[in-house]
């Protein structure tokens, strides 16, 4: 009996243990679970900071996180994005439930395949895009993953083809935490690069040169504040086309190029608050896509940008119509006042267009629609009006007379003269010397 007694005392002993250390493992798993959704988030909220380009103080924090978690050993880093055009049928023939398990597949289908090559870390960082961390020991490595992308394309080319097209880009090579927004700026510059007739791509920002600044001059956004005092769409299109085309020539950079359309969303901004109204009273059809979270949101590319603004700036100038009145009647007659004061100087229509703000196609374009003249022939009516009056007036040379009014070239200030007058500046002052003597 007492035998009995010892057998189920040790029983009850061993299941005692085997319980503890049940409960041992599941809070084991428990915090390791824990564990690793901070780890996680703690990445996830590090890369988010530096992609918009700010600098972390303690960076040898994260290279120790992403060494001890996700075997970031080597030297550097490259960040690469794969960006996921969606077409109409995804959001048709998908319910909007099921989106984000297919979303978490691809995320899930990127990170398999780039680590069976490099040890690498994938960011969901909007629907269509993923960021890559990937981590490597220097420039010639970024070699190993072109074969991972290739397969990654092949496999999403043969699945379902009709439903979207991918981009991806390739950064540069950086060997500190802090440049690592640097890698991904590159690396969007080249998804917008992109050909949009190639359905499936891989854009490489090392084979691009990228210039990380953009030009917007003061001139620019003078042009712009006229042309909308003036209401004229035409015009402020004319501007931001060309300010858009240029800095695209010079292959500014994506996060530069964002920077210069909300640069130009700001002088908007700023002319509406000279007329007391605000963003909020244009009631734009749909959302404009300037804000911070807008970019943030979504991946715009520079079309997409430029037709935003120019929406923009034509409700502005809708908007603010009734306010502007005859504004192209008062630029000519800024015109006309300007040279009849500066008649005797360098009178180019570069010149009057400067001092005016706007160009030069729009300088003529107005003067001639408001005074059915052209505008070179208006200054020459104004200088050989002064000269008719200095002829008879005074007895200075015809040369001297040119001079004074701003014609420096005797010959054609004669053919000027008589193209306007119909005779030459002698006969005009011999024809008027002898009306003055019958009277």
């Amino acid at each position: 009996m007492n035998g009995e007694n010892e057998v189920n005392a040790a029983a009850n002993e061993f299941e005692l243990i085997q319980q503890g250390i049940n409960r041992m493992s599941d809070s084991h798993q428990q915090y390791k679970v824990k564990y690793d959704k901070q780890t996680s988030e703690y990445v996830e909220y590090s890369l988010l900071f530096l992609l918009k380009g700010h600098t972390i103080n303690q960076e040898e924090i994260l290279r120790e996180t992403l060494k001890a978690d996700f075997g970031f050993t080597h030297s550097g880093f490259i960040c690469c994005t794969v960006f996921f055009d969606f077409k109409d049928a995804f959001y048709q023939d998908i319910q909007d439930t099921e989106r984000i398990y297919i979303i978490n597949g691809i995320k899930k289908i990127v990170w398999n395949l780039l680590g069976t090559q490099v040890p690498c870390y994938v960011l969901e960082h909007r629907q269509n895009l993923f960021v890559c961390l990937i981590n490597i020991d220097g420039p010639q490595d970024t070699e190993l993953l072109h074969p991972a992308f290739h397969r990654m394309l092949n496999i999403f080319e043969y699945d379902i083809r009709m439903y979207y097209d991918i981009t991806i880009g390739i950064g540069t090579f950086y060997t500190n935490v802090n440049d690592i927004g640097a890698s991904y700026n590159e690396a969007m510059t080249a998804v917008s690069k992109r050909n949009k007739d190639q359905r499936f791509q891989i854009v490489d920002s090392n084979q691009l040169s990228i210039e990380n600044s953009y030009q917007y001059s003061l001139h620019d956004e003078q042009k712009i504040l006229n042309y909308l005092k003036l209401g004229d769409v035409p015009a402020v299109r004319d501007v931001i086309v060309s300010v858009v085309e240029s800095n695209v020539q010079q292959d500014v950079s994506y996060e530069h190029m964002l920077q210069l359309f909300k640069e130009m969303y700001v002088t908007g901004i700023r002319f509406l608050a000279e007329k007391g109204q605000s963003v909020a009273q244009l009631e734009m059809e749909q959302e404009l896509p300037f804000s911070d979270k807008a970019f943030e949101e979504s991946f715009l590319g520079t079309k997409e940008l430029e037709k935003a603004i120019l929406e923009f700036f034509t409700r502005i100038i809708e908007t603010t119509k009734a306010q502007r009145g005859q504004k192209t009647g008062n630029l000519v007659s800024l015109i006309e006042k300007y040279i009849q004061e500066h008649y005797t100087q360098d009178l180019g229509l570069e010149q009057i267009a400067d001092e005016m703000g706007v160009s030069v196609k729009y300088v003529s374009r107005v003067f001639k629609d408001k005074t059915g003249e052209y505008l070179t022939d208006y200054i020459n009516q104004v200088r050989i009006e002064k000269a008719k009056e200095l002829l008879v007036q005074t007895d200075l040379r015809v040369n001297d007379i040119a001079e004074r009014i701003g014609i420096h070239s005797r010959t054609t200030f004669l053919r000027v003269f008589k193209k306007v007058e119909g005779i030459s500046p002698n006969e005009y002052r011999t024809l008027h010397k002898k009306i003055k003597g019958f009277e």
